[in-house]
């Protein structure tokens, strides 16, 4: 049922933050982790 296989997507991006738009915030994210000094191992 295609209406069920939607909500299952919806739901996956919901819990995952798989957002198109929120994008842009995990790359500016994980651009200031990396600026900051932190390392892998901190990860």
């Amino acid at each position: 049922n295609s209406v069920r296989g939607i909500k299952v997507c919806e739901d996956l991006s919901k819990d995952f933050g798989l957002h198109l738009f929120n994008a842009a915030k995990a790359d500016r994210d994980l651009q200031e982790w990396i600026a900051g000094g932190e390392g892998i191992n901190d990860w």
